[in-house]
């Protein structure tokens, strides 16, 4: 009975509020250029070069549906680190960005930092920023 008393006041200690990831460590997106209310914003969060910006290649993504013309998201539990965030606008809800027969965008799309590229996605590089925590960033879509 004693074992399992030290037990449950170790368990306790373990998930305590103290324990739980705070909302210190979050970004907040404010995203604009968005055109039509329709379909979703695909988000996706990069930590690394490798893969930026294919959608499935992100360390963590997000969605959320279109309701109005700007819209803040929040992303939180995100440790602090070098990210680049790229996003684009899901008009049709597919969840992949829309290209023509040349392969260019149909969708709006941003970066972080506003990278921009003349014939390909931005790097890593261009669209990398700090978050030290506490980050409040805004992408324009195009």
């Amino acid at each position: 009975m004693n074992l399992f008393l030290i037990l449950l006041s170790f368990l306790q200690f373990f998930i305590s509020p103290g324990v739980i990831e705070s909302d210190d460590n979050c970004i907040s997106l404010t995203i604009k250029g968005i055109t039509a209310n329709k379909g979703t914003v695909q988000i996706g969060v990069f930590n690394t070069s490798k893969g930026f910006p294919d959608r499935g290649n992100q360390y963590k993504g997000y969605e959320f549906e279109v309701l109005k013309n700007q819209r803040t998201y929040k992303i939180s539990n995100l440790p602090k680190g070098n990210y680049a965030i790229a996003i684009f606008h899901d008009e049709n809800s597919n969840k992949k960005l829309d290209k023509n027969f040349l392969g260019i965008p149909t969708e709006s799309y941003g970066f972080s930092n506003d990278a921009r590229a003349s014939f390909s996605a931005p790097s890593f590089e261009s669209a990398r920023f700090y978050h030290d925590g506490s980050t409040n960033l805004t992408i324009k879509i195009y």
